[in-house]
């Protein structure tokens, strides 16, 4: 399958001055997701060749060249850099390098190599956090998460801790410069700049959920005839429908190229490209729930014969091939780490640890209701103090974070 970003395509600037000089605004040593495609942005049109080509490169750790594509972006001073067919390896370090003799149409050049290092994060894909309500996410140097009076971000030691915006944020995604977020109170769409220029409202359009790759926005109607699947550009406008209405309206994940739609238990698989119309691709009946991908397949919520509020898990391959149910039953939320499982489950929400199929699972944690992974740890509000709270991944050294 031809992948994009899975999460964002992250956009770095590189400066064409008189003295030839380049100035990088770069964030070093990110970690990143195995199909990351980065955006190099640069102050004027670039003389787009083959020789520019070859000026572009990623190295591994042992300074291998990485075979990846390097083409012209969406504007003539822009280049896309993107990874290797099958993805960079998980868990690996590598270094993106532009080399100088890059030039502008008018012929200025960087005085020197820019390198920006890179981590791919030991995960497989993950849609779980953004599935799960998005109320944290990293760009490998800051967290940002939402607060009990606003939006906010930290440094990923603890320190620096500083107020985005009074509204109080879902689904928030970190890209190109912008922390996009769905206000809690109108359900509308904002982004605000991380030096916390903004918010800025970007649409009237009421939505459920928000997946921000590339150049678009991807979400969920909540307003109008219809709770249908749209997109719009990352400034707001251009919105339209995915697909024909009446079949991808409802509950929808994204993960590359492919949406998931699930409209009252029959989930619909289409481009993300798709006209509106389309039909799209039928591959699941009667489920009941979120739908997370995770490295090839698709973990579904199926009806609970113990609570109405809980749902038992299935999973397939993503073209719903081989599609069983497993032993995990009353779920609340579920993510993914590794070759692990994780869910909170029972009326107690009991957090466990299990194998991928669901066997084998170990209680980690109690209280713990909804949940995010980020790299190796879980970060979670603690149902008791209402506080944010994280632990290693065996549950482990649990402890109160002091964001606040």
């Amino acid at each position: 399958m031809n992948r994009i970003s899975k999460v964002v395509v992250v956009t770095f600037s590189l400066i064409f001055l008189k003295s030839l000089t380049a100035h990088a605004q770069i964030v070093d040593n990110q970690i990143v997701n195995k199909y990351k495609t980065w955006s190099i942005k640069f102050s004027k049109t670039v003389k787009f060749d083959d020789t520019v080509k070859n000026k572009v490169h990623v190295f591994d750790g042992k300074h291998n060249v990485i075979s990846v594509s390097v083409n012209k972006g969406n504007s003539d001073n822009e280049i896309l850099v993107s990874p290797p067919s099958e993805g960079y390896n998980l868990g690996e370090k590598y270094t993106l390098n532009v080399e100088k003799d890059i030039y502008s149409t008018d012929n200025k050049n960087l005085n020197n190599d820019v390198n920006m290092n890179f981590n791919i994060s030991e995960n497989a894909s993950n849609n779980a956090n953004l599935v799960n309500g998005g109320e944290i996410t990293s760009d490998g140097e800051w967290l940002y998460y939402s607060g009990i009076d606003g939006l906010y971000k930290i440094k990923s030691d603890g320190t620096g801790n500083f107020k985005l915006s009074k509204d109080t944020a879902k689904y928030i995604n970190v890209t190109d410069g912008w922390v996009y977020f769905v206000n809690n109170n109108d359900r509308k769409v904002y982004r605000v700049r991380p030096d916390g220029t903004g918010p800025y409202k970007i649409s009237d359009v009421e939505v459920k959920e928000i997946y921000v790759q590339g150049d678009y926005i991807y979400y969920h109607n909540y307003n109008g005839p219809g709770e249908y699947v749209s997109k719009m550009k990352v400034d707001g406008t251009g919105a339209e429908e995915i697909g024909k209405s009446d079949i991808f309206e409802g509950e929808f994940a994204l993960d590359g190229d492919y949406i998931y739609c699930n409209n009252g238990g029959i989930v619909n698989k289409i481009k993300a490209d798709a006209a509106s119309g389309d039909v799209g691709t039928t591959i699941l009946n009667q489920v009941r729930g979120p739908l997370y991908i995770y490295d090839g397949m698709i973990y579904y919520g199926t009806n609970s014969s113990e609570y109405i509020s809980k749902f038992n898990l299935g999973r397939s391959n993503e073209d719903g091939t081989a599609a069983a149910n497993l032993n995990v039953k009353n779920l609340n939320y579920v993510n993914f780490a590794g070759d692990s499982m994780y869910y909170s489950a029972d009326e107690n929400n009991i957090l466990y640890k299990a194998n991928l199929d669901g066997t084998d699972p170990i209680k980690i944690g109690q209280g713990i209701n909804n949940f995010y992974i980020l790299g190796n740890q879980i970060y979670y509000i603690n149902s008791s103090d209402n506080s944010w709270h994280k632990m290693n991944l065996d549950g482990s050294e649990d402890r109160l974070l002091n964001f606040n």
